[in-house]
């Protein structure tokens, strides 16, 4: 799809045209990653993996996700894809594998994949993948309850205490002889 002013993009859930942050030389000639896929989902990291090009020698791969930005001329939002910085990568043959932290809970994240090589060509960017992180634990509820045992527990124990210190009071007139 191309924007207004001319330029080649793509189109955001919200409707928006979707510009890349940083400039690249595409080479088309260079396969992209395949197979994108959410592996696991945390609070605050998702983990995402795909299937790296064969025969492409050294090369990287670059993390984007899409991100809102308010243009400083107009005030308007504007689409872009940013490079996220917080990755780390693990590849096993083929697959590789890209932990990235440092989200938000309970929000929804698209990210996109780029290969870039040695000499600074970049392949076209992988089909972008949505991923989800989770709610983090509420740990509220799990102290309230710890407290309110432990005040029972103390309250028990106290009336035990007090029950077994107090001497035994027998009145005579009750008491057979």
């Amino acid at each position: 799809s191309r924007s207004p002013d001319g330029k080649i993009g793509s189109i955001s859930p919200l409707g928006f045209v979707t510009q890349p942050l940083v400039e690249r030389t595409i080479d088309p000639a260079l396969r992209r990653p395949e197979d994108l896929s959410v592996f696991e989902a945390d609070s605050d990291s998702v983990m995402i993996g795909w299937t790296a090009p064969r025969g492409v020698g050294p090369a990287s791969f670059e993390v984007e996700v899409r991100g809102l930005l308010v243009d400083d001329a107009t005030g308007r939002p504007q689409s872009v894809w940013a490079p996220y910085p917080a990755v780390k990568f693990e590849r096993i043959d083929r697959l590789v594998k890209a932990d990235i932290g440092k989200l938000n809970p309970a929000s929804q994240y698209e990210f996109r994949v780029i290969l870039t090589t040695e000499d600074g060509r970049s392949s076209p960017p992988s089909e972008a993948i949505t991923a989800r992180t989770e709610l983090p634990m509420d740990w509220t509820y799990i102290y309230l309850f710890l407290g309110l045992g432990l005040l029972v527990g103390i309250g028990f124990l106290v009336a035990k205490i007090i029950r077994d210190r107090r001497p035994e009071v027998y009145q005579s007139q009750y008491v057979d002889v």
